[in-house]
């Protein structure tokens, strides 16, 4: 019987798991987890094909979720070729972890210039910001103070009328617009962006970078949080399976 159990409590978490990861999947266009821990390249683990090239070697370090990438200056980003599957006129999410080494003020996050931008720089110079064009609408987080050496979660998202604002989980601002984001033929810049400029560049470090064309919800926001699943093989199962092992121990 208790064989049983334990095979029980097994199957359902890889049936709850699958759905969770279907759940993640549903309209993801890129995503780079930074799980390569080496190497010049960031890939694309939908793939999809939208593979990064690292520039000015950022240094890999430890993520929340296996390896991350550390960016000290504007000579150091992940460079993504431009595709026109990046550009997202009626909706988008763009969510990443980040972990500031100093001052945000005026940084870049992710940039598709002409088109989405992730910034430190309207409104509040210190909030984290979702801008779009072609009218520079945003939306902007309550929090503008982030402590260095601590993880934050970013999401953004449009739905075709709003921009929102999610800061580990938690919507914080929003803003109505019912203007299409406009398309860019720009690559798309992660760490700093296309100007060059020092002031621009983010410094700390980011991982779980990850773009949808439509617009998740709070809930779908806080399933993302919690890491990939492991179940999908995207370089991220021993985290999943320890937590697959250790609900396991508990039913014995």
């Amino acid at each position: 019987m208790r064989v049983c159990y334990r095979a029980f409590v097994v199957i359902a978490i890889v049936v709850a798991g699958s759905r969770f990861g279907v759940a993640q999947e549903d309209g993801l266009i890129a995503y780079w987890d930074f799980d390569e821990n080496s190497g010049n390249t960031a890939s694309d683990r939908t793939g999809n094909g939208h593979d990064g090239e690292l520039v000015g070697k950022p240094e890999w370090v430890e993520g929340p979720f296996g390896s991350a990438l550390r960016f000290d200056d504007a000579g150091e980003y992940v460079l993504v070729p431009h595709d026109d599957a990046l550009n997202f006129t009626d909706a988008v999410t763009v969510a990443a972890f980040f972990n500031p080494d100093g001052d945000l003020t005026s940084r870049r996050l992710l940039v598709k210039n002409d088109s989405f931008f992730v910034i430190f720089d309207f409104g509040v110079t210190t909030s984290i910001d979702f801008l779009v064009k072609p009218n520079n609408d945003f939306a902007e987080s309550s929090t503008a103070d982030w402590t260095v050496g601590t993880w934050y979660h970013f999401a953004g998202t449009f739905d075709g009328d709003t921009l929102r604002v999610y800061v580990d989980g938690v919507l914080e601002g929003e803003s109505e617009t019912g203007t299409p984001i406009a398309p860019s033929t720009l690559d798309l810049w992660i760490g700093a962006d296309d100007f060059g400029r020092a002031t621009d560049a983010f410094p700390g470090v980011i991982d779980e970078v990850r773009l949808y064309d439509r617009a998740l919800d709070e809930g779908e926001i806080g399933d993302i949080m919690e890491g990939p699943q492991a179940v999908e093989p995207r370089g991220k199962a021993p985290v999943a399976w320890a937590k697959m092992k250790t609900t396991y121990a508990r039913a014995r």
